[in-house]
C-alpha cells in the first residue's frame, strides 16, 4: 500500500470512496480512541479517565477503498472510582462487539487490546476474520470471499465452490445481457433519432472549474475541483460510433468512461462538493486584506462571486453503472447488477 499514514479526521468520504486532498486515498488510515485527532495533537477528553493514547482502528486503503489488513482494538470508556478510602481502582466499560461490559481496570491496562483483525479487498471482507475476547482468547473466526460469509467457527455457511460457481454464473449472465444489448442496438445502427446516456458511479466524476472576479479592486482567479453526484453524461457521437467503441467488450464492467471521455458531456447532475485548490491574484494581498478576505468568506466566497468556466471533467475510476439508449419509441438499458 502507499506510504501515507493519515488520521481519519483529515479524510473525506465522497460516496463510498475516501478522498485525501481531493483524490482517492491510498495508504494507511487510523483513528484514535476518544476524539479523533492526529497523534501529535491528541489530548484526552475529561471523561476518558486516562491520558494514554492508542489506536482504536487502523486499516490499509487503495484508491479510496479498504484493501489489505484491518485491525480494531477495544474502545474504553471511564467510570467511577472505588468507594474505599485510598481505593483508586477505576471501574470502566469496554465495548465488545455490540455489548458494553463493566470491568475492573485494575485487571486490564487501558492500552490497546485487540478486538478483531481481518482483511479487505476492494472494500469487501475477504479471507479470515478473527474476533477476540477482552482476555485475548479467540471468540469467533469467520471466513469471507468478496464480502460473502463462507464459514463461521468452522461451520460452512456457504461453500467456496458454490460461491465460485455463483460468480461464474453471474459473469456468464452479464456477458449474455451485454451481447443482447449490442444486438438490439445494431438494429437501429443507421437511425438518427438517438439519445445515448452514460451514468458513472456515484461521486466518480469531478469537474475542474475556474472562477474569475474582482475583490477590493484586485483581480483573481479561483481554481476549484467540484466532485459531482448523480451525473448523467451524454454521448454526442452516432449509434454506429458507440457500437464501434464498446461492441468488442464482454460486459458493462469492461466499459470505462476514460476511454470515450472525448465524446461525453455533462447532461445534468445533482450538485456537488467544491474544493478550492488555489487562488491566483493579479496583485498580492496585504496582511490586512488577507484578514479581511477571511472574514468575507475566503476562497469559497470568491468562487461564488466570480464568473465560472469549466476546464473539463476528471474520472476517478471511469466505471459505468448504467447505459441508456433511446431510439425513437424504443429504449434499451444496460445496468450493473452488483
Amino acid at each position: 500500500m502507499g506510504n501515507l499514514r493519515i488520521n481519519t479526521n483529515l479524510l473525506e468520504d465522497i460516496g463510498n470512496v475516501t478522498h485525501y486532498k481531493g483524490k482517492p486515498f491510498t495508504g494507511t488510515l487510523y483513528a484514535l480512541r476518544g476524539e479523533l485527532k492526529t497523534l501529535e495533537d491528541w489530548e484526552p477528553q475529561p471523561d476518558e479517565g486516562t491520558d494514554e493514547k492508542y489506536i482504536y482502528y487502523e486499516f490499509e486503503m487503495k484508491d479510496g477503498l479498504k484493501n489489505g489488513k484491518y485491525i480494531q482494538n477495544y474502545s474504553w470508556e471511564s467510570g467511577g472510582e472505588g468507594s474505599g478510602v485510598g481505593d483508586h481502582t477505576a471501574i470502566g466499560t469496554v465495548r465488545e462487539k455490540d455489548e458494553w461490559l463493566t470491568i475492573s481496570l485494575k485487571e486490564y491496562s487501558r492500552k490497546p487490546i485487540l478486538e478483531c483483525q481481518c482483511n479487505y479487498k476492494n472494500d469487501e471482507l475477504d479471507g479470515e476474520a478473527i474476533y477476540y475476547h477482552i482476555n485475548g482468547n479467540i471468540k469467533m473466526v469467520e471466513n469471507y470471499r468478496k464480502g460473502l460469509l463462507l464459514q463461521k467457527d468452522g461451520i460452512i455457511i456457504r461453500s467456496k465452490t458454490e460461491t465460485i460457481k455463483s460468480e461464474k454464473k453471474n459473469l456468464v449472465d452479464k456477458n449474455k445481457e451485454f451481447k443482447s444489448f449490442i444486438k438490439n442496438l445494431k438494429k437501429h445502427i443507421d437511425d438518427e433519432d438517438v439519445s445515448i446516456l452514460f451514468h458513472p458511479e456515484r461521486w466518480d466524476v469531478s469537474e475542474k472549474m475556474e472562477s474569475d472576479g474582482e475583490w477590493n479592486g484586485k483581480y483573481y482567479t479561483v481554481y476549484a475541483n467540484v466532485s459531482l453526484k448523480g451525473v448523467e453524461m451524454c454521448y454526442d457521437n452516432s449509434l454506429k460510433d458507440l457500437i464501434k467503441e464498446i461492441g468488442s467488450k464482454k460486459n458493462i464492467d469492461e466499459i470505462n468512461a476514460k476511454e470515450i471521455e472525448g465524446n461525453l458531456y455533462n447532461n445534468g447532475d445533482s450538485g456537488g462538493n467544491t474544493d478550492i485548490e488555489k487562488i491566483k491574484w493579479e496583485t498580492p494581498l496585504t496582511k490586512e486584506e488577507e484578514k479581511e478576505l477571511e472574514e468575507y468568506g475566503g476562497g469559497y466566497q470568491l468562487y461564488d462571486d466570480g464568473d465560472w468556466m469549466s476546464e473539463g471533467f476528471v474520472y476517478d475510476t471511469g466505471n459505468i453503472y448504467r447505459i441508456e439508449v433511446t431510439v425513437g419509441d424504443n429504449k434499451y438499458t444496460l445496468e450493473r447488477n452488483d
